[in-house]
C-alpha cells in the first residue's frame, strides 16, 4: 500500500523505557482480503536502542484484521526476539483471544464479539477513515516456556488502565486527534523541576489542549520538557474543579539511580472523592488541586513521586516542591494591590490567587503584604 505511520502499543507496555513514538512503516494489504493489513518491521526503532536483542526477521511484522472496523483483530504472532527472562513471547489482541476462546468452546464469532464489546469495551481496537486505534490494554501475551498457573490459559492482558495507547495510520488514512488546542496559557511547574534542578522554576508559556470527548481534561505537551526535551505531556483532569486529579503517569524522565519518574496527585492516590481524601487525612485539604477562573492551583505537596523500577509500591512526597499553577488560555491577570487591605505593621500571606494563608509552608510561593509593601517570596 505504501508508507504508513505506526505508534506501537505492544512493546512499550511490556518493556520499561520503551515509548510509542510514531515511526514510518511499510504497510501491505492482503490480495485475497483487502481488509487485512500487515505492518512490516514495525519495531526497528526498538532494536536500534536495544542492540543486545537478536532480531528474528520472519516474525518482525504484525497482521491486523479490520474486516469489522468496530471490532478489529490482531492475529497471533511472536515478538521477534527472545525475552531475556522468559524466552519466546507470543502476542495477539484481546479481541482475537476472545474469538479464539469462544471457538475452542464451540461458540460463534458473533457470540465472542457481543460478549467482548459488552464486558471489555476498553480493550477494543477500532478503525475509522484509515486510522486504527489501539487502546493501551488491548493486547495479551503468553510465554510458552513458562507453565501457566492452574486454571489459567497462559494468555494475560499486558497492561492496565494507565497503559500507552497506539495507532496505525494507513497510507491513505486520515489522522484523528483526540485533542483540540485552546491556545497559549502559562505554567509554573515546581513539582518535577525541583527534583532535578537547584534553581527556582520560572513561569513559561505553554500550549494547552482539551480532550474532544471529555471536556475538562487538559493536556500540556511542554509541561516537563525543560527537564527533558522528550518528556511526556502532563494530563490533568479538572472535570471536578474542586477536586482536580493527575492520574498516575510516566513523565519519561529517567533518573540514574531509580529509573523512570512517575507522578500522580494525592487526589488520584486511591480516593473516590474529595471527602474521602480529606477524611483519610485532614492535611490532604492543603494538598488539593483546584480550578477557579481558568487558574489551576497546584499546592507544593499535592503531587507524589513514584519510581516503579526501583519500588513499584511506594509513593513519596517531594519535599523540595513549590506551589505550582497553570493559567489556562483566557485567564485574566488581576492586580495584587486591588486584592489586599491590611493594617500597617501586620504581615499577611496570600497564595497566588489572593487567598489568605495563615501559616505558609516552607518552599511555598506566596504574596507577602506588610503595610503598603507587597512582594512575592518563596518561604524558607
Amino acid at each position: 500500500m505504501g508508507e504508513g505511520t505506526f505508534a506501537d502499543p505492544l512493546l512499550c507496555n511490556i518493556y520499561s523505557g520503551t515509548y510509542p513514538d510514531p515511526v514510518k512503516v511499510r504497510v501491505e494489504q492482503s490480495v485475497t482480503d483487502p481488509a487485512v493489513y500487515r505492518i512490516v518491521e514495525p519495531w526497528n526503532a526498538f532494536f536500534e536502542s536495544h542492540t543486545d536483542n537478536t532480531v528474528i526477521p520472519e516474525h518482525h511484522y504484525m497482521i491486523i484484521d479490520a474486516s469489522d472496523p468496530d471490532f478489529v483483530l490482531v492475529r497471533e504472532n511472536r515478538i521477534p526476539f527472545e525475552d531475556p527472562d522468559y524466552g519466546e513471547v507470543l502476542y495477539k489482541s484481546m479481541s482475537q483471544f476472545s474469538v479464539d476462546f469462544f471457538a475452542d468452546n464451540g461458540k460463534s464469532y458473533e457470540e465472542a464479539r457481543e460478549v467482548f464489546l459488552k464486558n471489555q469495551p476498553g480493550f477494543n481496537i477500532t478503525m475509522k477513515e484509515g486510522m486504527i486505534k489501539f487502546p493501551g490494554n488491548c493486547f495479551g501475551i503468553k510465554y510458552p516456556a513458562v507453565p501457566p498457573p492452574e486454571g489459567k490459559t497462559g494468555w494475560e492482558p499486558i497492561a492496565g488502565e494507565m497503559a500507552y495507547e497506539g495507532y496505525l495510520l494507513l497510507p491513505d488514512g486520515t489522522m484523528e486527534d483526540d485533542w483540540t488546542s485552546l491556545g497559549t496559557g502559562k505554567m509554573l511547574e515546581g513539582f518535577v523541576w525541583t527534583v532535578f534542578e537547584n534553581d527556582d522554576p520560572k513561569e513559561k508559556e505553554v500550549e494547552v489542549f482539551e480532550h474532544n470527548k471529555v471536556k475538562g481534561v487538559y493536556k500540556i505537551p511542554a509541561a516537563f520538557t525543560d527537564s527533558y526535551e522528550k518528556a511526556n505531556p502532563l494530563i490533568i483532569d479538572a472535570r471536578d474543579p474542586g477536586w482536580v486529579r493527575i492520574d498516575k503517569m510516566d513523565t519519561r524522565i529517567k533518573t540514574q539511580d531509580y529509573g523512570n519518574l512517575w507522578i500522580l496527585s494525592v487526589s488520584a492516590n486511591g480516593f473516590e472523592d474529595y471527602d474521602g481524601m480529606v477524611g483519610f487525612d485532614p492535611i490532604n485539604e492543603e494538598r488539593n488541586i483546584t480550578l477557579k477562573d481558568k487558574y489551576i492551583d497546584i499546592p507544593a505537596q499535592s503531587v507524589y513521586l513514584q519510581f516503579p523500577e526501583y519500588n513499584n509500591l511506594s509513593v513519596m512526597s517531594n519535599d523540595l516542591a513549590v506551589d505550582s499553577y497553570i493559567k489556562l488560555p483566557g485567564y485574566v491577570e488581576s492586580s495584587v494591590e486591588d486584592i489586599f487591605v491590611t493594617e500597617d505593621g501586620v504581615t499577611e500571606y496570600y497564595d497566588l490567587q489572593g487567598m489568605r494563608i495563615a501559616e505558609p509552608a516552607a518552599g511555598q510561593i506566596v504574596i507577602v503584604r506588610k503595610g503598603d509593601k507587597v512582594s512575592k517570596e518563596i518561604m524558607r
